[in-house]
């Protein structure tokens, strides 16, 4: 039984900015150019919605800054997934826990999933920087936010994690 069978309500979200040079993947530019660092963040969305859709949910595409940008089109069509546009709230609903992270190895996180605002959470974070998740736990609990971490992740951000999705051929395989 898929997820959506047992569970009618059930969806992946999944969270992306439009794949343009210069702007995402931006510490990779340095190995792969800001073109190349831009068509490996357009592989790893797709990437994402090729396992968000075999999960059997219904599969939501948060697009920033706006869902106007052709990539989005395509990874609607080929992934079936529907097109948002980003307004800031993550999740609109956890069942157990007022919100849901789950740690990157460098530091920071690759999910997270609130249950209702928490003002100032992301403001003047030292984004990829190292100290993101701690910082990030410390508001939550200065917060009175009560939260649970799912397993830590690692992402592709650095030269390394380009060097490591290499050598364990993560995304070759999945997509294969």
């Amino acid at each position: 039984m898929t997820p959506s069978a047992a569970r009618p309500e059930a969806r992946v979200a999944v969270f992306a900015k439009a794949p343009v040079a210069g702007a995402v993947k931006t510490r990779l530019a340095g190995i792969l150019g800001p073109q190349g660092a831009a068509d490996l963040h357009a592989e790893l969305v797709r990437h994402a919605l090729a396992t968000a859709g075999a999960s059997g949910a219904a599969v939501e595409l948060w697009c920033s800054p706006d869902a106007r940008d052709p990539f989005f089109a395509r990874c609607a069509a080929d992934f079936g997934a529907v097109l948002r546009e980003q307004e800031g709230a993550a999740l609109d609903s956890l069942a157990a826990h007022d919100a849901v992270l789950a740690p990157a190895e460098d530091g920071g996180y690759v999910l997270v999933g609130l249950s209702r605002p928490v003002p100032t959470l992301f403001d003047s974070i030292a984004w990829g920087g190292g100290d993101v998740m701690r910082e990030t736990r410390s508001r939550l609990a200065a917060a009175g936010v009560h939260w649970k971490e799912l397993p830590t992740f690692w992402d592709v951000d650095r030269p390394e994690d380009y060097e490591r999705m290499i050598r364990e051929e993560l995304l070759g395989k999945a997509l294969t």
